[in-house]
């Protein structure tokens, strides 16, 4: 599954941070996600989640079980959390929602 490359948003190596939040909220696009447990997205407009995915090394999650999955060890000493965003034009975030929707990845 490729979802569209959209515009680089930058990357945040803190999301607990508070000021993720508040940046999430105006945000419009896909969040790549990068754990000590595995790699995956979520799909974000105006701070609602749509839709998720999560690989670990054996497994793959979706939906609100990857949420649940993205952040397991995020508070474990040695566990690391890198999140890029990806902004979204209207087109390409219609795009990204037909491709999660039809890969069964709705929140």
């Amino acid at each position: 599954m490729k979802l569209p490359a959209g515009t680089d948003g930058g990357t945040i190596t803190n999301p607990q941070d508070e000021t993720f939040i508040s940046e999430l909220e105006a945000f419009r696009g896909a969040v790549e996600i990068k754990t000590s447990a595995g790699t995956g997205f979520f799909l974000a407009d105006q701070g609602r989640l749509q839709a998720a995915l999560f690989r670990t090394a054996t497994d793959s999650y979706r939906g609100r079980s990857a949420l649940s999955f993205m952040t397991m060890d995020s508070s474990d000493a040695g566990s690391f959390q890198t999140f890029h965003l990806r902004r979204y034009n209207d087109e390409e975030y219609a795009r990204a929602l037909e491709i999660c929707s039809s890969t069964q990845l709705l929140i």
